[in-house]
């Protein structure tokens, strides 16, 4: 079985519905505002009587969609499937659910199930789902269902058959009237020991003994590994690494738990750790005869804190002030013990860039310098080892990682100038980069090559990515725009621009071009750079492609 989850919204199709009812105002209103994901005509109330059996597509056949009674958080639905085919096939179950805020924008969650199916089984299924907190009677949960020869096909949008249900028509688990009391000696301490085994496997990086600590709902739910054709012990690695950090609990403060106290009875253990001032809870349950960790609360995810962390962090760490920066670090920390130099050439850096943009900074410019982009990222939000961001930028800073002085602060000063698309925004923060002397990208046995010289190596390569669609990025960055390749081949265009046709001229266009939204933007900027460089799109490549040939076969570099 594979899992998979999405946080996206998709156009509205044309729904199959199964024991469709007419739906009142209120409830169109309600659940065609959910993420823009479904239109109001095929929002529908469903109850939870025992269901007809749903076709697919003549190849598989669901019975009897059950749900047990529904919370805020994880829930389950169960039903039957039988492959009607004489050969193997696959199930394939998109759960999507939606909860309103108070803010009035809704809540999602979402997420893909597969199953494996022998020739003419018929098998019990259950799948766990969430639904986010508030459950309200107006939340809704989607179940597309999927007949599949293998879960390679899967398409979100090509379901066989489709059905929803509001939580106001199913039923809803009463709340727990009375804390559950102490738990047996016996089992409070398997309960502890549970904890403190994870915490050494986890101590020692060893994530496969660690997710066997947890149950496969846990898994599915939390870590959703398989769905990314990874192991749930691979995906924990990377949430701890920052994919999807956001939502999950801290590696560290994990291992500061202290166990405490332990309720509960009859196959259901509460477990109290602390650390700090925090108290966690642990809901532990039984697995194939051992105790497993089933929940997680009581911790703060990182998120909560992103809003405000210049106000959280900014005042606890060490300032040193230049004429146009105010730079912050962590005692002890690398930035301090190189604060003179860092402090020099960020000043240096910028007169400099000042000068080729003509544009002065709209102020003070905060320099905030992280040991770690862990920490960073936890603290921030942010992944990657830089970033700027109105009059602030934020980087790495340590033995084996230093952002050059220059990157960041191209994009701050710039941003004064234009909006344009990544191929410039990026292009003149690489190119600077390098006319302003810092290192530029790596060669894997060779250090760090010229821009240029490296862009001569992708058209060798035949790795190039063509100008029209360069034009079309708005980022560079997402594994998408292939940033091995977009990064050299935009400085190495901007330079082209730069010392062929002048700066003055780049800067014109840099002005005017707009970041690319949407199909009509991308043919405005098409147009507006041929007529700022007097000719079409396919001839600047050229002559750009045959400079790259020129300085590749002059190059003393050259590969042989």
């Amino acid at each position: 079985m594979l899992i998979t989850a999405l946080w996206l919204s998709r156009a509205a199709a044309t729904a199959a519905w199964h024991h469709s009812a007419a739906a009142e105002p209120s409830t169109l209103a309600a659940a065609g505002a959910l993420a823009g994901s479904d239109s109001v005509a095929e929002s529908r109330r469903h109850t939870n009587a025992p269901n007809p059996r749903i076709d697919l597509d003549g190849k598989l056949e669901i019975r009897g969609i059950r749900f047990e009674p529904l919370v805020a958080g994880r829930n389950i639905v169960h039903f039957e499937v039988q492959n009607q085919r004489h050969r193997r096939g696959t199930l394939g179950l998109d759960i999507r659910t939606t909860s309103p805020r108070p803010s009035g924008r809704a809540s999602a969650w979402q997420t893909q199930y597969f199953l494996d199916l022998a020739p003419d089984a018929t098998v019990p299924a259950r799948y766990a789902f969430k639904i986010s907190q508030p459950l309200a009677a107006d939340s809704t949960i989607r179940l597309q269902f999927y007949a599949l020869d293998a879960p390679e096909q899967f398409k979100l949008e090509q379901y066989a058959h489709r059905v929803f249900y509001q939580a106001a028509d199913l039923p809803r688990r009463p709340p727990d009237q009375a804390p559950p009391p102490p738990a047996p000696d016996s089992q409070a301490a398997l309960a502890r020991s549970l904890l403190i085994q994870i915490q050494a496997h986890l101590r020692a990086n060893e994530y496969s003994e660690v997710v066997r600590g947890f149950t496969k709902d846990y898994c599915d739910l939390e870590i959703m590994g398989r769905g990314r054709s990874r192991s749930d012990a691979d995906q924990l690695k990377r949430l701890f690494d920052g994919d999807g950090f956001r939502h999950f609990w801290d590696r560290d403060e994990f291992l500061e738990l202290q166990p405490g106290d332990v309720l509960g009875e009859a196959g259901a253990l509460q477990l109290h750790a602390t650390r700090a001032d925090q108290t966690w809870t642990l809901g532990l349950v039984q697995d194939a005869g051992q105790w497993k960790i089933d929940s997680v609360s009581g911790f703060k995810a990182p998120s909560l804190g992103w809003a405000n962390w210049t106000e959280r962090l900014l005042p606890a760490m060490q300032q040193r002030r230049t004429e146009h920066f105010d730079v912050y670090y962590f005692t002890n920390s690398t930035a301090q013990r190189r604060i003179d130099a860092i402090s020099r050439q960020r000043e240096e850096g910028l007169a400099a860039i000042c000068r080729f943009l003509q544009s002065e900074p709209a102020g003070r410019i905060r320099l905030v310098l992280f040991e770690e982009a862990r920490t960073k990222h936890k603290e921030t939000g942010h992944q990657g080892s830089g970033w700027a961001t109105g009059q602030m930028i934020v980087e790495v800073c340590n033995e084996q990682t230093q952002m050059n002085p220059y990157h960041e602060a191209v994009h701050l000063i710039a941003g004064q100038v234009g909006s344009p698309p990544a191929l410039f925004n990026e292009g003149l923060a690489v190119y600077l980069s390098e006319h302003l002397r810092a290192p530029g990208p790596e060669e894997p046995g060779r250090g760090k090559v010229p821009v240029d010289e490296r862009a001569a190596q992708l058209l060798i390569q035949g790795e190039w990515i063509a100008l029209p669609e360069l034009l079309t990025y708005p980022e560079i960055g997402p594994e998408r725009s292939r940033p091995e390749v977009s990064y050299p081949l935009a400085g190495s265009f901007v330079k082209f621009l730069v010392e062929r046709q002048g700066r003055e001229k780049f800067l014109e266009a840099y002005g005017v071009l707009r970041k690319p939204k949407d199909l009509a933007m991308h043919t405005s900027n098409t147009q507006t750079l041929e007529r700022i460089y007097g000719r079409p799109l396919p001839q600047l490549e050229d002559e750009w492609k045959q400079a790259l040939r020129q300085r590749s076969s002059s190059s003393p570099h050259r590969n042989p």
